[in-house]
């Protein structure tokens, strides 16, 4: 199903908008009154913090770790 859409900035700014494309599958959601700040960015670096440090710490930790572990094994 295919949908032309165009809301003016003064429907735009009493709300929350979100557009994403999940797999082609693209879903509009808009809602008054806005609820709460989403910001995509600060999102992104909040899980890659968090899979960096489920993952034994950060690459720079590792990779010393590696580094010594390849100068034991010789």
């Amino acid at each position: 199903m295919g949908a032309d859409v165009l809301i003016g900035m003064d429907i735009i700014t009493q709300g929350d908008v979100a557009i994403t494309n999940l797999g082609g599958n693209t879903v509009f959601s808009f809602r008054i009154p806005s609820q709460k700040q989403v910001d995509f960015v600060q999102e992104h670096a909040e899980e890659s913090r968090r899979e960096q440090f489920s993952h034994g710490g950060s690459k720079k930790n590792r990779k010393k770790r590696h580094k010594a572990f390849g100068k034991n094994k010789h």
